[in-house]
């Protein structure tokens, strides 16, 4: 079915470019946002370009078909879900395996580029990143037409999203949904002194493990600990802009006690209630 819908599609090559593209915006930024581009190339499409010619970072996602793509020096098979780049300087040959092929793809320059993408420490080689968040691609090139102090700094930030996206793992795609409505639940029940992580795992109907593998995924802590947060960020607001006594704080945050509450304020913040409040 995909095949005989991507036979009625001619093939396109839509991209935007930054204006004038040899000249760096006036707006500060860590990188500049440099053009964006959205291709459905059919075979036999090769492309080869000789090293020094892009002096420029750009990154690529597949949506369909595959391909072949010349990175770090060896020929990488590219398929769906696939993202890969190419640093600045470096040759482009690409060549098509199917009879179409379909990405995404964003340029960047600017003298800290390089060492803003291969900080992300991804594969020199491409990998598998999952479905490409095509909504953001199209946001970058929406805002590269716009060219305002406020659109490059979207489309940097932008980018950093697109690049936090092609590190998901498998699970943490499969996952997302579940952990979003597991915070939710946190967010809605964390002021309840019952309310834990076994609840909450109940309330999913899932098992604690599954749901601290999740949460460890998606955020790098504990569903107890994301508790924990919640409870002593409405502690520190409540103190802040309120006369409630500790006691009272305590109960409206679901804590124990004043005693509990004191003790993760002198772990967390360094300081007492008091003097959290005074400040």
């Amino acid at each position: 079915m995909i095949g005989q819908m991507m036979q009625k599609q001619k093939p396109f090559r839509t991209g935007t470019h930054r204006l004038p593209l040899d000249e760096f915006p006036e707006t500060p930024l860590p990188f500049y946002p440099r053009s964006a581009g959205h291709f459905l190339l059919q075979a036999p499409w090769r492309e080869d370009i000789p090293i020094g010619e892009k002096n420029f970072v750009q990154l690529f996602w597949f949506l369909r078909g595959e391909a072949e793509f010349l990175l770090n020096g060896k020929l990488c098979r590219m398929q769906a879900g696939d993202v890969c780049y190419h640093l600045p300087k470096e040759a482009h040959f690409h060549r098509s395996i199917s009879e179409y092929t379909e990405y995404r793809w964003l340029a960047f320059d600017g003298e800290n580029a390089v060492k803003f993408l291969l900080d992300f420490n991804y594969p020199r080689e491409g990998w598998h990143a999952g479905a490409c968040p095509e909504s953001l691609f199209v946001e970058y090139g929406d805002r590269l037409r716009e060219m305002t102090p406020y659109s490059y700094r979207r489309m940097c930030a932008l980018t950093v999203e697109i690049l936090a996206c092609a590190g998901k793992t498998p699970e943490e795609n499969s996952g997302e949904k579940l952990f979003r409505r597991a915070a939710a639940l946190c967010r809605e029940h964390f002021c309840e002194r019952e309310f834990n992580v076994n609840s909450l795992a109940e309330k999913l109907q899932i098992d604690r493990s599954t749901l601290t593998r999740h949460f460890n995924a998606n955020m790098g802590i504990s569903a107890g600990k994301y508790l924990e947060n919640l409870r002593l960020q409405h502690a520190a607001s409540l103190l802040t802009s309120s006369s409630a006594s500790l006691a009272e704080v305590a109960e409206a945050c679901g804590l124990c006690d004043a005693n509990y509450l004191c003790r993760l304020i002198r772990k967390h913040y360094r300081t007492t209630p008091g003097k959290l409040r005074q400040n």
